[in-house]
């Protein structure tokens, strides 16, 4: 349920040249669409106030099959890795004055990511008085993950390829955890992508 009292932006995190797949990722075919555009399709599915999508790396390849309403920045410094995206995307947020209550981080390559897992992040954060909100992994905790406000300025700070993992497994954060429906991968090669092509058919058959 959308509650106009709890505004959030959701930051999608696709600025990666994917060296490891030997393609652009963000671009992969799924379904009747791409990579990136499953996950845009999955965020907009939690009615968010705001839409952000950090892009870096064929910025202007990518940015042709997205759709022009959506927010882009482009993160001219994404070779230093997921940090220097996380900074790009909270800047944007600051310099177009968009006033939300938290940011809700996620990457462009977890296309099982479900809006359930969002919505259960979300309403969590809602109700969390300030503490920060993880999607929980076998070892530890990462996005998608829900920052409040108080953290804006430490997320602008960040830099190298952890992103906000060191934020989000620090004990004084004591985040919240949010346990998947389904286990979550990342998908960096191509082996991987046509792996979870495979089990996505056989899921939809």
């Amino acid at each position: 349920m959308h509650n106009r009292d709890y505004s959030i932006a959701i930051v999608i995190l696709a600025a990666g040249a994917s060296h490891r797949m030997g393609t652009i990722k963000q671009l992969l075919p799924f379904g009747d669409s791409t990579l990136l555009n499953e996950t845009v399709k999955i965020c907009r599915s939690t009615k968010t106030d705001h839409l952000l999508c950090v892009l870096g790396a064929h910025a202007d390849e990518i940015a042709q099959s997205l759709d022009p309403k959506i927010n882009l920045v482009i993160n001219h410094d994404w070779g230093e890795g997921l940090g220097s995206s996380i900074r790009s995307g909270i800047n944007q947020l600051l310099n177009q004055e968009i006033d939300v209550d938290a940011v809700l981080l996620m990457l462009g390559d977890q296309p099982e990511v479900s809006t359930s897992l969002l919505t259960n992040i979300i309403d969590a954060g809602r109700n969390s008085g300030n503490r920060i909100v993880a999607t929980q992994y076998d070892e530890a905790l990462g996005v998608p993950a829900l920052f409040p406000k108080k953290y804006f300025s430490q997320l602008t700070q960040l830099n190298g390829d952890i992103g906000a993992k060191r934020l989000i497994n620090d004990p004084s954060s004591q985040a919240i955890q949010i346990i998947p429906e389904q286990p979550i991968t990342d998908i960096d090669t191509m082996e991987e992508y046509e792996n979870f092509i495979q089990s996505d058919l056989s899921n939809t058959s």
